[in-house]
C-alpha cells in the first residue's frame, strides 16, 4: 500500500493508475494556470487528459487531503489564494456530509426497526395527495 501525504491511494475511490499518473499534472495546472475567475472544468480534464468523472474528483479529493487549497464552483476547479476563495467549497462540502451523515443515520434506525421485526414507518410523502403542499 503506497502512502503518498496524508492518505494511501487505495484509500480513495477511483484513483485508477490513470488518474494516480495524472496526480502532479492536475495539481500544477491548478496552481499554475487556473485561479478562481479561472476553473478548470471536469469536461477540460476529461478533453484534454481522458480522465473520467470518479477518475477528475479522486484526484480532487487527494490533492484536498494533502492539503492543496483546491476551491470548487460551478464553472469548475481552482487553485485558491484567499482563505475566503475556500469558504464557498467548505460550506458546500459540510452540508453535503451533514445531508450523507443524516441519511447514514436514517438507514441504521430502520435496519434497527428490521432487525427487532418492526414495520417501516415512513413519514408522510410531499407526494400525498391528501394533504396540499403549498
Amino acid at each position: 500500500m503506497e502512502k503518498i501525504g496524508l492518505v494511501t491511494f487505495e484509500e480513495i475511490d477511483a484513483l485508477t493508475p490513470k488518474a494516480m499518473k495524472n496526480v502532479e499534472w492536475v495539481r500544477i495546472e491548478l496552481q499554475v494556470r487556473h485561479t478562481i475567475g479561472r476553473e478548470l472544468s471536469s469536461v477540460d480534464l476529461y478533453q484534454r487528459r481522458r480522465l473520467s468523472g470518479p477518475e477528475v474528483r479522486a484526484i480532487i479529493h487527494y490533492l484536498r487531503t494533502d492539503h492543496c487549497p483546491i476551491g470548487s464552483n460551478s464553472k469548475g476547479y481552482f487553485w485558491a489564494t484567499r482563505p475566503e476563495d475556500l469558504e464557498t467549497t467548505r460550506k458546500h462540502l459540510t452540508q453535503r456530509a451533514n445531508s450523507m451523515y443524516e441519511v447514514a443515520r436514517i438507514l441504521s434506525s430502520i435496519m434497527q426497526d428490521m432487525r427487532s421485526g418492526r414495520k417501516a414507518n415512513p413519514q408522510k410523502s410531499i407526494f400525498d395527495k391528501s394533504e396540499k403542499v403549498y
